[in-house]
């Protein structure tokens, strides 16, 4: 088996000149031989938070290979990364790492990839509902998004069954907006759907929103926390407490989305079963209870875990908090 080789090359990056922050080098890691491929390019700043966030991604797309194991659908045979800088000011840097994995017998390659957007020069990373004022500024986003969508849409093909319209309108709500790619521009905030998000493999539309439309609820510091809920109203320890940590605040938002989410998944498979055209088969009747049950379970878990949460954390102790929040997430 051949080594791994870690190269490191030079790539100055400037884009408006002078308001460059940042120098960019190019580390690449490849390998190839008869069992697997590694083809990776990513950037090095000399920003410590943005080249640990960075370098984390790449070591997770070369672990889908497994040098030790055969390539199956688990496994992958050959991963590749490529990467953009589409941002490199006094206030942003911003990247996307793009690429690919391909597993034995699969169809085509599955898409891996991110745009990451870090505040400068801290390097922090940065989250849409941190630049947009949390919860009101999503709704906003996605209502402004939505026509876009359906206007994008529109040009490359025949309007879509009503079924398909409510679906995306739901995709594009703010929940599931809470994990679209973004890019954040000096002029304008740009989404990117990728794969499965909205349509198919293909992905979906990109959406232009001018600044300008978003100029109501643009955050004056996006390095401070944002909660899944407005933290002007905040009252109780629990909340101050969600509202004064970067940290805790994301993980109360993350938990959020993927609550909203997987309550939305399962009511949009409970609304197919319940609107077939054709009577529904014994198979339709468990799946449409298999999923009222997980419905239920879902909704009647996340009360006692809000229960729990507020009985065992109640004086807002950090730690506490913290490991309320992974253990429901991991449980989701």
């Amino acid at each position: 088996m051949g080594k791994i080789v870690l190269a490191l090359g030079i790539l100055l990056l400037a884009t408006g000149g002078a308001q460059a922050a940042l120098p960019v080098t190019e580390k690449t890691i490849r390998h190839k031989d008869a069992t697997f491929e590694i083809d990776i390019r990513y950037p090095q700043t000399g920003n410590a938070a943005i080249d640990k966030v960075l370098g984390d991604f790449v070591k997770g797309a070369a672990g889908y290979v497994h040098p030790d194991q055969p390539p199956d659908e688990e496994n992958a045979k050959s991963v590749t990364v490529d990467y953009t800088v589409y941002r490199n000011d006094d206030k942003i840097f911003g990247v996307r790492l793009d690429g690919g994995t391909y597993h034995q017998g699969a169809a085509h390659p599955m898409p891996i990839g991110h745009y990451f957007t870090f505040l400068m020069p801290s390097g922090r990373q940065v989250f849409l509902p941190e630049l947009v004022d949390g919860p009101r500024g999503m709704k906003k986003v996605s209502q402004l998004a939505i026509p876009e969508i359906f206007r994008e849409l529109g040009k490359s093909g025949p309007p879509l069954p009503p079924e398909e319209v409510g679906n995306i309108e739901r995709r594009a709500g703010p929940a599931y907006l809470e994990g679209t790619d973004f890019k954040w521009l000096p002029d304008e905030l740009v989404l990117v759907f990728g794969s499965y998000e909205l349509l198919g493999y293909i992905g979906g539309p990109i959406v232009h929103i001018p600044m300008t439309a978003l100029a109501d609820v643009l955050r004056a510091d996006p390095s401070a926390p944002a909660a899944s809920f407005d933290c002007r109203g905040a009252r109780s320890a629990i909340e101050k407490t969600l509202c004064t940590d970067v940290e805790l605040a994301r993980l109360d938002r993350h938990l959020a989305s993927r609550y909203a989410v997987s309550m939305q998944t399962l009511r949009e498979l409970i609304l197919f079963l319940q609107n077939k055209p054709s009577p529904p088969s014994d198979w339709d009747r468990k799946y449409l209870a298999d999923d009222q049950a997980k419905l239920d379970g879902l909704i009647a878990g996340q009360r006692a875990w809000l229960a729990e949460r507020n009985k065992a954390c109640a004086t807002g102790e950090e730690a506490c908090l913290t490991a309320h929040y992974q253990a429901r997430l991991k449980a989701l």
